[in-house]
């Protein structure tokens, strides 16, 4: 058995013959790089599903403040409407990549669900 292994993308493939080991490798990657590219749709989708739910309110002092209720502690301040919104959504791609990094599970927002990764062994337990 012959094992083919990038540790910079921590991907792994093997096969009976080093060739085999090698167009398994190849195969694993061009999945990779189809699974990414449906997430970057799906994330897209996401962050706009998600500001649809978005609430804002103005305070008292003329700021406002928003947040998405469906995503736990996504909040801003800011002192126009504009700014807030924009505030909002750079709140949320950061409350989402950070989320992801952590394998927290994000809640599914109008179906999509960005909770869907592969499973990969680092081949340390290999």
């Amino acid at each position: 058995m012959f094992t083919s292994y990038c540790p910079e993308l921590d991907i792994a493939s093997c096969g009976h013959t080093v060739d085999e080991a090698k167009k398994n490798f190849i195969e694993v990657i061009k999945l990779q790089i189809e699974e990414t590219a449906e997430m970057e749709f799906a994330l897209t989708d996401y962050i706009t599903c998600a500001l649809a739910y978005a609430e804002y309110d103005k305070l008292e002092d003329g700021s406002f403040v928003g947040r998405i209720p469906k995503c736990k502690g996504v909040i801003t301040f800011a002192k126009s409407l504009r700014e807030c919104e924009e505030e909002l959504r750079a709140t949320l791609e950061e409350w989402i990549l950070l989320g992801l990094k952590l394998g927290h599970r994000l809640p599914v927002i109008d179906g999509i669900s960005l909770n869907r990764r592969p499973h990969r062994e680092s081949m340390v337990t290999v």
